[in-house]
């Protein structure tokens, strides 16, 4: 049986944020790979027919993939954060990515002017703006480790650090005015957390 029903990351998913990871490797059902370089990618989109993923290039071509040819996308290192700007996407990743992530669901939009806040152990690991706003993420980081304390925001300020396409790092982010949206503890098992709020 083809895995791809369960296990499909990207094609479901409008990609508002990609960086820091250096290869997304797509497998296919023929079990051929393919491979790209993060730094050449410019976003990745699911068309609205639901059957083809077009990837995006910094150089203005356009890749694109039958998601019936998708076996699985895996998510081995770096840091990946996707928005899925409809609520009836409902993909993970791949349950055989070796580095932890998030599958969150949230019942209201999180819009294009919030922004979300991941922290693991008390300290800020991503915080990003949804470009399109979303009900559905995925977010993983290296720092995300087995059994961590996390909690969820929305709101709040960043200061300092850089920004790219709406993703903030290594500087220092506020929760004052920042709303709770979930509290606990990442699987210490699993590499897949699926939360909702």
């Amino acid at each position: 049986m083809r895995k791809y029903a369960a296990n499909i990351v990207l094609a479901v998913f409008v990609v508002s944020l990609l960086i820091a990871q250096q290869k997304i490797k797509v497998f296919k059902s023929d079990k051929s790979i393919i491979s790209y370089s993060t730094s050449t990618i410019d976003s990745l989109k699911f068309r609205g027919n639901s059957t083809v993923l077009d990837v995006y290039k910094n150089d203005k071509t356009v890749a694109n993939f039958l998601v019936a040819e998708i076996d699985s996308v895996n998510m081995n290192g770096g840091i990946f954060v996707g928005a899925g700007s409809s609520s009836s996407m409902t993909k993970a990743m791949s349950t055989t990515s070796t580095q932890p992530n998030f599958y969150i669901s949230s019942r209201a939009l999180i819009s294009s002017a919030t922004m979300m806040t991941v922290t693991i152990g008390g300290t800020s690991v991503v915080s990003f703006i949804p470009k399109y706003g979303g009900y559905k993420f995925l977010i993983s980081t290296p720092t995300m480790t087995k059994g961590a304390a996390y909690v969820v925001y929305t709101g709040g300020s960043y200061s300092g650090g850089t920004s790219t396409n709406n993703l903030f790092l290594g500087g220092t982010f506020s929760s004052t005015g920042a709303t709770t949206k979930k509290s606990g503890t990442l699987s210490a098992t699993a590499t897949v957390n699926t939360i909702s709020f």
